[in-house]
């Protein structure tokens, strides 16, 4: 059954991945583009991708609900204050390489499963863009890591 999982994760990721490269240059700043400009940026994105996620979310895979909560705490002011005490307190250097460039503040155990420790610093961990995708819980991958079970036992 873990050869089965694993290929099932291995798609998931992909899927992820690819719907995001295929909408890097999209941003709330992408409507105010000229018209040929944003059919450029449409005639980019991996529609494939974003079906099969479009999926993963009807079949209750990944929760949209959380996924919108997210994103309403990311945009908060107590949110950005704790982002910004992460990277300070680490001395805006990735913990796991050393960078200090694309620097980003990690959950160490994921917001979907601990939302009450969203703004707690011992729970943030400064990373640089690489090292936080190699993490197992970024984007999709919490899903399979953790599962319903991780509140219970950790």
């Amino acid at each position: 059954m873990g050869e089965v999982d694993n290929t099932v994760k291995s798609w998931v990721e992909e899927m992820i991945e690819r719907f995001r490269n295929s909408t890097k240059g999209i941003s709330n700043k992408s409507l105010l583009l000229k018209e040929e400009d944003k059919l450029r940026l449409v005639k980019d994105i991996d529609f494939e991708a974003f079906r099969s996620l479009f999926l993963l979310v009807v079949n209750g895979v990944i929760d949209i609900d959380i996924t919108i909560k997210r994103a309403e705490i990311r945009d908060s002011l107590e949110y950005k204050e704790w982002h910004k005490q992460v990277l300070k307190r680490d001395n805006y250097i990735c913990q796991e390489c050393g960078s200090n460039k694309h620097l980003e503040a990690h959950h160490i155990k994921p917001l979907k499963y601990f939302p009450e420790l969203v703004v707690d610093l011992n729970n943030g961990q400064t990373l640089c863009n690489n090292c936080h995708r190699k993490t197992d819980s970024y984007g999709g991958k919490v899903i399979y890591k953790y599962g319903r079970e991780y509140r219970k036992t950790a």
